[in-house]
């Protein structure tokens, strides 16, 4: 059964699409892009029991939170297990189709970032920013955990990230654990080789 307070929101959802208390509640960007992510994902979901509309909620009450899922299911009023799996379903249901999003630019896209990067920081032939950053996760378990252990003390990926000059995602890096160097990650990415191959040189102006 749903409980009354997803019941709520889900009417001030459908009636009030720029209503900014469920934006601060759950921790939304926006609801138009609210709405957008559930056409995204809502036809990996069809005929369940569950909407996508409460599925999507579920699953950024607790990325955003970080509240145990125990927690976030007592809140929509469904069992433990069935949150797991609907914060797992989601999380997939997104990453497929993060190249829609997160993706190098191409031809006059990367000459406009080019030249944004130049009216910024008067930096000439440049279409991206890199570093990286640690992602904290809970132990990897296994026989080398440790090696996940960075130097704050808690387990953590070492992400390379590389955006536009708006920070505009364009290219992610994150398979490798916290004691990975940032040259060593940049090394063996796919991105060092195409501009090895010179494949964005007329890109850049």
């Amino acid at each position: 059964m749903k409980s009354k307070t997803v019941g709520k929101t889900l009417t001030l959802l459908d009636t009030n699409k720029s209503s900014s208390g469920c934006v601060r509640r759950f921790k939304l960007i926006g609801l138009d892009l609210f709405w957008y992510t559930i056409s995204l994902i809502a036809t990996y979901y069809r005929n369940q029991v569950i909407s996508a509309e409460i599925m999507l909620l579920v699953t950024l009450r607790y990325l955003a939170t970080g509240f145990f899922l125990q927690v976030v299911a007592d809140f929509v009023g469904i069992h433990k297990s069935s949150a797991c799996r609907i914060v797992y379903k989601v999380c997939k249901a997104i990453a497929g189709i993060h190249s829609t999003f997160i993706k190098m630019p191409v031809t006059d896209e990367a000459q406009m970032i080019s030249t944004r990067f130049y009216t910024i920081a008067r930096f000439p032939r440049c279409i991206a920013a890199i570093d990286c950053t640690h992602i904290k996760i809970g132990s990897p378990g296994g026989n080398q955990p440790e090696i996940f252990r960075n130097r704050k003390n808690f387990f953590s990926f070492n992400m390379q990230a590389i955006c536009d000059a708006d920070l505009k995602l364009q290219n992610i890096v994150c398979r490798w654990p916290c004691s990975s160097h940032d040259s060593f990650i940049f090394n063996n990415a796919n991105i060092r080789a195409k501009f090895e191959r010179r494949e964005y040189r007329n890109y850049i102006r």
